[in-house]
């Protein structure tokens, strides 16, 4: 409820997160090619944006706290949660306690608005363990099933790899975003009303397959037992020439 109640205020700090963290990650320069890891860069910037919301600066740009967050995962697979949590809380417990321990006032000046505040004012809770793996189940959802499970990041990373082969289309993208930022700002408005910049005209990959909960009969017939594993070969669709017109081009508009 926080974060809904939130997102108008912090459109501007995932801005300015967004942009540090390409600059960071991609080093963007003008009529410059370089080398990049184009999957390592996005999944920082994604988490980067992410953490901008949870923990803020300057913990959200922390090489230890974000390495930590996007490993998270295979600590999970790995059941080492408590003992990666333990490590990392040990790592940085004399600066994570003194931050906790200031934010626990809630009238002191200056108080963050991110998650770690809001969990402090509504829990009071003051547990650096407990505060951290807190932390890290929201950026569970927040960096890795936005990933994976929905597709946005590979598909982000898909849409840098189109773009960079087919520059004609990033002018279009750019003028769009400018039309529309100089009249409603860098606004929750502003990205309702960007039709193109939108990761929808990019194909989605990595889907993440499905079980079926219960039996179920398609409208052609075809019976799906309960159990059945449903995935969908969206790359092969996307270039049947049977279902697109001229499926090997790149035309996302």
């Amino acid at each position: 409820m926080c974060l809904t109640r939130n997102l108008s205020v912090l459109y501007a700090d995932v801005r300015d997160e967004i942009i540090a963290a390409c600059n960071e990650f991609l080093e963007p320069k003008h009529n410059e090619w370089k080398p990049a890891s184009v999957l390592r860069a996005t999944l920082k910037i994604v988490s980067r944006a992410s953490n901008r919301v949870i923990v803020v600066l300057p913990l959200c740009r922390n090489s230890d706290w974000l390495d930590f967050s996007i490993n998270y995962p295979r600590a999970i697979v790995g059941e080492a949660r408590t003992l990666l949590v333990a490590k990392f809380v040990t790592n940085l417990s004399e600066r994570t306690n003194r931050g906790i321990w200031k934010r626990r006032d809630a009238d002191w000046c200056g108080k963050s608005n991110d998650y770690l505040q809001w969990s402090l004012d509504a829990l009071r809770e003051t547990c650096p363990v407990l505060l951290m793996r807190r932390m890290l189940s929201v950026n569970f959802p927040a960096v890795h099933s936005t990933s994976h499970v929905r597709s946005l990041l590979p598909t982000f990373y898909q849409a840098l790899l189109n773009l960079a082969e087919n520059l004609q289309h990033a002018q279009v993208l750019r003028d769009e975003v400018e039309e529309v930022v100089s009249e409603h700002g860098w606004t929750k408005e502003a990205f309702r009303r960007c039709e193109k910049s939108t990761l929808k005209h990019w194909l989605l990959v990595g889907l993440t397959p499905t079980v079926t909960m219960s039996d179920f009969t398609l409208a052609d017939g075809s019976f799906v037992p309960q159990g059945t594993i449903l995935a969908f070969p969206v790359y092969q669709i996307h270039h049947d020439d049977a279902v697109f017109g001229n499926p090997n081009a790149f035309e996302p508009f």
